[in-house]
């Protein structure tokens, strides 16, 4: 397939996929969950991880790393139109890295069933970080079938750095190449080398990031709100 009609598929969904979503009346409800941490970060500099408006003021368990990326966009465009064109642009990427992954299978036309897989529409109705995770999912799976060259390798670790960040999801993907590593290992199938150090390593990097962030999240988001004031205050 060419790759110039691969680039015109993506526009298409993409810009189907936003002007979709502007056709909707209104966000589901887990979208103004992101829209209002968005609205707090560009008014204080800050999510919010105690919620005051809830019964008895619930702690929110999330990495917010997403909602600062809602926010850096709504700054210009505003914080809805910034929700629909990041969903639709990671729609767009699923289409294009399905195609990059199906195309060392000889079977580029996967990349046109990609663009109707129904779950995803209903995605991009939905301000999350579902979307961009798997997106990032996709990109890493990308570099580990290509990590026999050097540039994707080095791409690994912060790719997967990335979406460690952008969503807990990231666990389930260390888990599929974790089942991959155990049913290559019993069929005796040849790896490439470091393949294992790989899976490994993003297996307890995931571990380790979900522990020390959840283990003690009310600490530390104290911590996270105290040194954005003082940053703030240093600046001001």
């Amino acid at each position: 397939m060419n790759h110039r009609w691969i680039a015109l598929t993506i526009a298409i969904v993409a810009m189907l996929g936003y002007g979709w979503f502007s056709a909707l009346p209104g966000f589901s409800d887990s979208s103004y969950f992101h829209i209002r941490q968005a609205h707090e970060i560009l008014q204080t500099g800050m999510p919010v991880f105690k919620d005051s408006l809830s019964y008895g003021g619930s702690i929110n368990l999330f990495v917010p790393v997403f909602d600062y990326v809602l926010a850096l966009f709504g700054a210009f465009i505003g914080i809805e139109n910034a929700g629909r064109l990041l969903m639709a642009l990671s729609f767009g990427s699923i289409i294009f890295l399905v195609y990059l992954l199906t195309a060392r299978t000889g079977l580029p036309i996967a990349v046109l069933a990609a663009a109707l897989i129904p779950v995803l529409w209903k995605q991009v109705g939905t301000i999350t970080s579902t979307l961009p995770a798997l997106a990032l999912g996709f990109l890493l799976l990308l570099a580990f079938v290509n990590i026999e060259q050097r540039s994707w390798r080095s791409s690994f670790v912060p790719i997967l750095f990335a979406l460690v960040l952008i969503s807990p999801l990231a666990i389930m993907f260390t888990l599929g190449l974790l089942i991959y590593l155990a049913l290559a290992t019993m069929a005796g199938v040849q790896r490439v080398k470091g393949e294992h150090e790989l899976i490994f390593f993003s297996f307890l990097f995931n571990i380790w990031f979900l522990i020390i962030f959840f283990k003690n999240h009310h600490k530390n988001s104290e911590i996270f709100t105290r040194s954005l004031s003082n940053i703030q205050s240093g600046i001001s």
